[in-house]
């Protein structure tokens, strides 16, 4: 997939220049371009979108989609995107297809034109539920991001025995199990599987699948921020039942263990590079192949991956892990706009059979999930 400009990857109030596109050739197109046409044209027509706000990700209002000089050429070209097309073609379920025209219009024209799933209702309750029922004390931690002062929260009404500080987004994404599939049950933390949670960083994920897992399960969280490390030390001191069934490892998933990479601190954003950087901090890496030799893991039953951008080079460093235990997989498709391709073409690719279904967790454009199981 060529490379999209950067409004796509999920933050769309970034700047995209203009792109120089040919109208979509009938040839080419198919039946995401049909679709995808059919709904920016209805949504572009259509009246605006009212109230269409996470107030918690979006203060001041929704950025607004690009400029139509950008949005234009860039629709024409997504229409005639082979590698859009077979994604939108191997995808399980209508519903997640559905979604994947909905979220690339909403990239296209924003939210004053454009709303998603959980904009029906759903996120204002779980936002007044996070607020009002499982908030137990008010800022009561200093999260060490963008001057946030964390909650502290109990989700035992909400069905998960956890007691955690974090940030009201986080404990949204927990109310919509985050990574588990919508509708398909089975892409989700079973009792005693082995789990690699990749991308630790408060903590809230892994005490989500150590209850899953039970007494006989096991997770791996991986996390390398200094202050996100705090903050998960001390969420699993809050959580005696569930801490023992946790191991942190301080290096960063990438696709071979021992390599030197540069990162600089931005609390949950923080992302690697192997290209180093003026005043970055190192971290050593880590490749999940590796962790059955190191007696980290002997087996990995689910493999969730939200990394900043670095699941594809994760995934190759896993690829005989892959083929070995065939894992249930949920992994983050928002980074970078060739991931919506480029990370199902790796995994189909395997020749393992694996089988794709999306999930989104926001009114927002990101925290689009991949699904994947065999």
């Amino acid at each position: 997939m060529a490379r999209l400009p950067r409004l796509l990857r999920g933050g769309g109030e970034e700047a995209a220049p203009p792109v120089v596109a040919a109208a979509p050739e009938p040839a080419r197109t198919g039946r995401f371009a049909a679709a995808l046409g059919t709904a920016v044209l209805a949504a572009a027509l259509g009246p605006d979108q009212t109230g269409n706000v996470d107030p918690l990700r979006h203060s001041d209002g929704a950025p607004d989609g690009p400029p139509p000089a950008v949005a234009g050429p860039l629709l024409a070209q997504l229409c005639v995107d082979p590698d859009l097309e077979w994604f939108y073609g191997a995808l399980d379920d209508d519903a997640s297809r559905a979604l994947m025209v909905s979220l690339f219009a909403f990239r296209l024209l924003g939210a004053r034109k454009v709303r998603l799933p959980l904009a029906d209702g759903r996120m204002d309750a779980a936002i007044a539920r996070v607020t009002g029922e499982l908030r137990i004390e008010e800022g009561s931690v200093d999260l060490e991001f963008l001057g946030w002062r964390g909650d502290r929260y109990d989700l035992t009404p909400a069905g998960f025995p956890i007691v955690l500080d974090s940030h009201p987004l986080n404990i949204t994404a927990m109310l919509f199990e985050q990574y588990r599939a919508p509708g398909h049950p089975e892409v989700g933390v079973r009792p005693g599987d082995r789990v690699i949670d990749g991308g630790g960083c408060w903590g809230d994920t892994a005490l989500y699948f150590a209850h899953l897992g039970g007494p006989e399960g096991r997770v791996r969280t991986f996390e390398f921020e200094p202050a996100n490390l705090r903050r998960l030390h001390g969420n699993l001191a809050l959580n005696e039942g569930l801490r023992d069934r946790i191991d942190i490892d301080e290096r960063a998933l990438w696709r071979a263990t021992g390599e030197d990479l540069s990162f600089t601190s931005f609390g949950p954003a923080t992302n690697v590079s192997d290209r180093g950087g003026e005043g970055a901090l190192r971290v050593p890496s880590a490749a999940v192949d590796t962790l059955a030799a190191e007696g980290a893991l002997d087996r990995v039953d689910f493999l969730k991956l939200d990394i900043e951008g670095a699941e594809l080079e994760a995934l190759r460093g896993a690829e005989a892990t892959l083929r070995r235990d065939r894992p249930r997989l949920a992994i983050a498709l928002y980074h970078k706009p060739e991931d919506w391709t480029t990370i199902p073409r790796f995994l189909d690719g395997l020749g393992l059979g694996y089988r794709f279904s999306l999930g989104h967790f926001t009114v927002h454009a990101e925290e689009t999930v991949l699904f994947a199981w065999t």
